[in-house]
């Protein structure tokens, strides 16, 4: 599934605690700290450029409302040089491909 909107090769994913997962052919790689079922999901990450032992912390809260689902991202100790970078790759390869993906987004 995650190769489906990412566009990209998942070389490891193993979703449990402490499972590793290295997706969009390499570039970005860490661990998951915390799954809970249907609403949270805590990991260590990072991207393939950032100092070698650096990562950030994501954390996505997955709130169900009474017509949708709301996710909210939270993303922690990325360097701040790679600020903007980290933004624009959670849009591109991530939120975009999920609203296309499943319908609920077209761009031309």
């Amino acid at each position: 599934m995650i190769q489906a909107f990412m566009r990209g090769t998942c070389r490891e994913f193993s979703a449990e605690k402490g499972g590793r997962f290295v997706y969009l052919d390499g570039n970005v790689s860490g661990e998951f700290v915390q799954l809970t079922p249907y609403s949270k999901i805590v990991k260590r990450w990072r991207f393939k450029s950032w100092p070698e032992d650096h990562y950030s912390q994501v954390t996505l809260d997955i709130q169900e409302q009474d017509d949708c689902t709301k996710l909210v991202l939270t993303q922690t100790g990325v360097p701040e040089n790679e600020l903007d970078r980290t933004k624009e790759g959670w849009k591109n390869y991530f939120f975009d491909p999920i609203m296309f993906t499943f319908g609920y987004g077209f761009k031309l």
